[in-house]
């Protein structure tokens, strides 16, 4: 790990001979190496992080203050074993996932609940990926356990307008209301 977070500030340090004005983020799994990278890493500014914890992150932000004491972008979150009712994705279940997540990421934010790290993040992600586990032209359950072809914000409908059509789930919609129109608020 020593060499890897060695080289990651190497790269860093390079960045910012190249463009000064702007950060350079390091995107993990998950928490580990988190020692190792404040040790041999510190010209990375921003600990970017895939996490699939719910729900919320729990520690996640302490982790990171405790050990790296970066600002935290989650650089992938969402629902790492989509619920099925009868091969069907259970999308009320999907949402409010996706608005826990969301929600813990808001209350961590700085001037909030401490650490305050949070600065955003991307969530996992807009389109189902029929192709992931199986036959690219049917929407499996997912042999893996992980249900990749299950996390989008968007699905194909029924498979037989895709690749082209775009139904929109109502976790799309919980983002909609708590990003545009207020209709909801984390609390």
């Amino acid at each position: 790990m020593r060499e890897y977070a060695e080289f990651i500030n190497q790269v860093a340090k390079r960045i910012h001979e190249l463009d000064p004005h702007h950060p350079v983020a390091l995107s993990n799994g998950e928490t580990f190496g988190l020692r190792s990278y404040a040790k041999y890493a510190p010209d990375v500014d921003i600990f970017g992080v895939n996490s699939y914890r719910r729900p919320g992150f729990g520690t996640l932000w302490q982790e990171v203050q405790s050990s790296y004491d970066k600002p935290v972008l989650l650089t992938e979150f969402g629902t790492l074993k989509p619920r099925l009712v009868d091969s069907r994705l259970d999308e009320v279940s999907q949402a409010e996932e996706h608005r826990a997540a969301w929600c813990d990421v808001e209350r961590h934010t700085a001037g909030k609940q401490t650490p305050g790290n949070a600065i955003g993040g991307f969530a996992y992600e807009w389109l189902d990926e029929w192709w992931f586990d199986g036959q690219p032209s049917e929407h499996d359950a997912g042999s893996h356990g992980i249900n990749n072809e299950w996390h989008g914000l968007a699905s194909q409908g029924d498979g037989q307008d895709s690749p082209r059509q775009r139904t929109l789930r109502k976790a799309y919609f919980i983002y909609q209301k708590l990003w545009k129109s207020g209709e909801l608020r984390c609390e």
